[in-house]
C-alpha cells in the first residue's frame, strides 16, 4: 500500500485541483510539454546511461518483451477493425488498447515497490519497449490519418527519430557503448602503453 497508494493519490490530487480550477488549462499544457520533452526523457536517459547495461542485458527477456508488445499491437488493431464501425477511430482505439503507460505509472510503481532508483528489468523495458511503442504508434496513426494521405517512409522515419523519448534512449546507448569501449581500451591516452614500473623507477635502455 505504501508503495502503490502515493502514485494514485498524486493522480487524485491533480484531478481535484483541476476540478476546482486551481490548475488552469494553460498550466496543464505547459506541464505536459515539460514532462514529455524534458523530464521523462531525462529520466530515461539517466536510467539507461547509469546502468551496467551489458551486464543486465538478457536476450530472452528482450525477445519476450518485443514479441509480447508486437502481439498486443496486432491484437488491438484486429479488434479495432472488427469492433469499431467508424474507420477514422480505429487508429485511436488500437493505440489506446495496446500502448501501456509504463513510463508514467509502471516505472514509479516498480521503483516504489522495490525501493530502488533503477531496476534492471525496467531499464530493458525503457530501452526496447518504450521506443517500440512510439514506432508502432506512429505507423498506426499515420495509417489512419484523417486527411487520407499516408506519409512516405522517410517522413515516418523522421517522426520516429524526433521523438524525445527515442532520442533519450539512443543518446543513453551511445554513452553506454563509449563507456564500454573506454574500459576495454588497452592503451592509455595518446596511444602510449601504460608503464607497469614502480613509481620513480626509470626503464632501462637497451644497448
Amino acid at each position: 500500500v505504501n508503495a502503490v497508494l502515493p502514485v494514485f493519490l498524486v493522480m487524485l490530487l491533480g484531478y481535484i485541483l483541476r476540478r476546482r480550477e486551481v490548475l488552469t488549462q494553460s498550466f496543464i499544457d505547459v506541464a505536459v510539454t515539460l514532462v514529455f520533452y524534458v523530464s521523462l526523457p531525462a529520466k530515461m536517459f539517466l536510467d539507461v546511461a547509469e546502468s551496467d547495461f551489458f551486464a543486465i542485458l538478457d536476450g530472452r527477456y528482450v525477445l519476450f518483451l518485443v514479441c509480447a508488445t508486437a502481439a498486443s499491437f496486432a491484437a488491438a488493431w484486429a479488434l479495432g477493425v472488427a469492433l469499431v464501425r467508424d474507420k477514422g477511430k480505429i487508429g485511436a482505439f488500437a493505440h489506446c488498447a495496446f500502448r501501456g503507460n509504463f513510463v508514467y505509472i509502471g516505472l514509479p510503481l516498480v521503483q516504489n515497490l522495490l525501493q530502488a532508483e533503477a531496476v534492471p528489468s525496467t531499464v530493458l523495458v525503457v530501452t526496447f519497449v518504450v521506443p517500440l511503442y512510439n514506432v508502432l504508434s506512429v505507423l498506426l496513426l499515420s495509417w489512419y490519418d484523417p486527411s487520407g494521405t499516408r506519409p512516405s517512409p522517410r517522413a515516418l522515419a523522421w517522426q520516429v527519430l524526433k521523438n524525445p523519448m527515442i532520442l533519450a534512449v539512443l543518446a543513453a546507448l551511445a554513452v553506454v557503448v563509449v563507456r564500454a569501449v573506454r574500459k576495454k581500451k588497452p592503451f592509455g591516452r595518446l596511444g602510449k602503453k601504460k608503464s607497469k614500473l614502480p613509481a620513480g623507477e626509470e626503464p632501462k635502455s637497451e644497448e
